[in-house]
This record gives structure tokens, C-alpha cells and sequence, in this order.
């Protein structure tokens, strides 16, 4: 079961010695099974700057079987065979009925998520300064003329700009749909609204940006 799963699964004793490294976990890292078997993680696995970490975390589990880490999600990052780190998900429990104990990693690489993220971020912001920009030059080259015209308020046509400056936000947001997760999607459209909410002086664009970040 352990060789077919997609995440790496690895087994380590209470010397932090590895005792299983499935064929996920081979892929990932770019070492043989056979070249890890027996090995510490902070031979291989870990990065130094978190040896420390781990060494005083195995140390207070086995003496009071306390650790607040353990079953918990983490986003940290570990080496692979040619000394190149990058970022990992990961989730430790202890083996059950393990004596002495035994401990479980279940981790994945999050490469690609994080560099998606990146760019929602590149994106967010890009578009926040784009909601600015295009509110404040369409409001002094045109508002005189729809307020003579229509009898507009600065500030309705402020609304008008801002409406269609996040509908326009909405169709990026479907270009990046496959980059975007409810949540992050949510927040990048709160964001973009609440700056066309405060030019508003209203409530306008926060609620198009909740529409945005929940559709996207």
C-alpha cells in the first residue's frame, strides 16, 4: 500500500533512523531506498537549520510522549539528494502500538503550489494598482462631463469605475482559475474589492470582491 500511495512516506525509529522510504518518497528526494535504509534524517532529509528543532522535539516526545507537532500539518522544507531544498507539507504521527516507538512522515512536495501562489500574489497585487489607476484616470478625465451630463456624483461615478474595474478582476481570476483555491481566491477578491470599497467611501466593492473571490 505504502509503495503505490502518491505522498512519501517515511519511517524512522527513535534515532531518527530511517526505516521505510516508499517509492514516492524515492522520486521525491532522488535517493535510492537502499541508499537511506539505516540512515539518520538529519543526514539526508533535513535541512540544518531545522536539526536542532527536530533533535529537541524527538527528545521531549520520548520522555513525556508529548509533542505539539506531532499529527499536525506543517509547511516546512527538506533537501533532496543533490542539496537542493525546497518546500514540503508535512504530517508526523506515531506508528500504533509501536514499542519502542516508531514514527510516520507524510509529506509531499509543494513546489508547484507555492510558485501558484507567487503569482496569485503577483497578480493581486498588479491588479490592485490597476483598480487604482483606472478609477483615478477615468474619474478626472471624465467626471465634469457625466456630472454635467448625467447629474453623477464623483463619487457613483467612482462606484460605476470601481464595478467594472473588479468585473474586470473577475475575468482574471477565471484565467487563473486552475491557480486558485476557494480560499485564496476569496482573498484576492476581498482585497481588490475593499481598495474599490474605500475609494467609494461605500460597501460597492467589498461586495463585488466577495462575488469575485467565491466565484473564482
Amino acid at each position: 500500500m505504502f509503495e503505490n500511495a502518491l505522498d512519501c512516506i517515511i519511517t524512522i525509529d527513535p534515532q531518527s533512523r530511517i526505516v521505510e522510504f516508499n517509492a514516492s518518497a524515492e522520486r521525491t528526494f532522488g535517493y535510492a531506498r537502499n541508499d537511506v535504509i539505516g540512515r539518520g534524517l538529519t543526514e539526508c532529509i533535513i535541512p540544518p537549520q531545522f536539526h536542532e528543532a527536530h533533535t529537541r522535539g524527538m527528545a521531549r516526545y520520548l520522555a513525556s510522549g508529548q509533542e505539539p507537532n506531532m499529527n499536525r500539518r506543517l509547511e516546512l522544507t527538506a533537501l533532496r539528494a543533490d542539496g537542493t531544498e525546497f518546500p514540503i507539507e508535512l504530517t508526523v504521527s506515531r506508528v500504533a502500538a509501536s514499542a519502542p516507538p516508531h514514527f510516520t512522515a507524510f509529506l509531499r512536495d509543494i513546489t508547484e503550489r507555492k510558485k501558484a501562489e507567487a503569482t496569485l500574489m503577483n497578480y493581486a497585487i498588479g491588479s490592485v494598482a490597476f483598480l487604482v489607476l483606472l478609477s483615478s484616470a477615468v474619474y478626472f478625465a471624465f467626471a465634469g462631463q457625466l456630472k454635467n451630463i448625467v447629474q453623477f456624483s464623483p463619487m457613483v461615478l467612482l462606484a460605476i469605475v470601481a464595478s467594472v474595474s473588479v468585473a474586470f478582476s473577475y475575468f482574471h481570476c477565471l484565467c487563473y482559475r486552475k491557480h486558485i483555491t476557494c480560499q485564496n481566491g476569496m482573498m484576492v477578491g476581498m482585497t481588490m474589492g475593499m481598495v474599490s470599497g474605500l475609494m467609494v467611501g461605500g460597501i460597492v466593492g467589498a461586495t463585488n470582491g466577495m462575488f469575485v473571490g467565491s466565484v473564482a
